[in-house]
């Protein structure tokens, strides 16, 4: 890092004007300024920079469409284009993804890459005798087309991860990885019932979440590649512990105040939770459970035919308004909380 006697030197020995020095010498400071300005901004969500990325996109599914048709059937030439259409999806991203940076048809690409290898698995299976011959040289539970579709898929969105490092990738891998996880324990100890299912899905959440906690805490300002990886990785999570959480809750069998009351406090506490992390995909998960509880209530006090548009009403404008004053809410939520826990999420932003 250049000093300040560096840079009087430069200028001595004519290396550098004066003016040039000076404008060295403040670059640091109007870096810090930016870094700051921008974490008075709200989290940043990059789906696309420009109308050319959805351009773009919508002529990669229309290559994908076509990619799809012609490599459907048992021909020769349907067999050689389920080869080709993982190759050229990922030859476009070599450009699109690594060199230009497109966000959009990024994500586009990566949904069609795990597709296409869903394909090339498909035509595999069909030439494997899996329906008459078990598999020696995989594991018991791997047999089945199922599972080795959801290899497949698990494959291809971990491989494109790993070489674009794109932060959807993410919610691909956590996507394909549910139902194999689910199988693979089906066919270990079996599921019996809903119950030991919402368990599955709520330990899967829970390491989502944490995966997501990571990301976010070694970016707080969320300047950086990190911050998008844990609004994808909380997006998957969300649903993966509200739902487990809500269905165990109505599973107790409980009258329908105290199901409803329960319900509420547990939302309650989510909506808590998103804001300590500064993620509103919580909140997002849990609007349907609220809808439910909300429409019980309104029914049975002002009739069931009032019930609907009631909900709606309550629901669209408690979003708006929280997401008005998020950052307020944020402020008020976490002021109370201990210094050392604050410091370990996302910086408290100016509403």
């Amino acid at each position: 890092m250049l000093t300040r006697n560096d840079l009087d030197e430069a200028v001595k020995s004519g290396i550098i004007t004066a003016a040039q020095a000076e404008s060295l010498a403040a670059l640091p400071a109007k870096r810090h300024e930016t870094r700051q300005a921008q974490t008075l901004r709200d989290e940043r969500f990059v789906f696309m920079k420009s109308f050319n990325e959805f351009f773009i996109a919508l002529g990669i599914v229309l290559l994908g469409i076509g990619l799809t048709t012609a490599g459907s059937g048992e021909t020769r030439f349907a067999v050689a284009m389920s080869w080709a259409f993982p190759a050229i999806v990922w030859g476009l991203a070599e450009y699109l993804t690594a060199i230009r940076r497109y966000a959009l048809p990024s994500i586009v690409l990566a949904v069609l890459f795990t597709f296409a290898m869903v394909m090339l698995a498909g035509q595999y299976i069909s030439l494997l005798p899996i329906h008459s011959v078990e598999l020696d040289y995989l594991p018991s539970f791997l047999h089945g087309e199922s599972l080795m579709v959801c290899l497949a898929l698990l494959f291809a969105s971990i491989a494109f991860y790993l070489r674009f490092r794109l932060p959807f990738s993410l919610l691909l891998i956590v996507g394909s990885a549910i139902p194999l996880i689910i199988m693979v324990v089906d066919r270990a100890i079996g599921l019996p019932d809903t119950g030991v299912l919402n368990i599955v899905l709520l330990a899967i959440g829970l390491i989502v979440f944490a995966a997501a906690l990571r990301f976010d805490m070694s970016d707080r300002e969320r300047l950086t590649r990190r911050s998008d990886c844990a609004f994808w990785l909380m997006l998957a999570a969300a649903p993966l512990i509200v739902h487990p959480v809500v269905s165990l809750i109505s599973s107790l069998n409980l009258a329908d105040l105290a199901a409803n009351v329960l319900t509420l406090a547990a939302i309650a506490g989510f909506i808590l939770i998103a804001l300590i992390v500064d993620r509103r995909a919580f909140l997002v998960s849990s609007l349907i459970y609220v809808g439910a509880s909300i429409i019980s209530g309104i029914g049975a006090i002002a009739g069931e035919g009032n019930a609907p548009w009631a909900t709606l009403v309550v629901i669209g404008g408690a979003v708006v308004l929280l997401g008005v004053g998020w950052q307020r809410a944020r402020a008020f939520v976490m002021r109370p909380l201990p210094q050392n826990f604050i410091s370990h999420f996302p910086v408290i932003r100016s509403p």
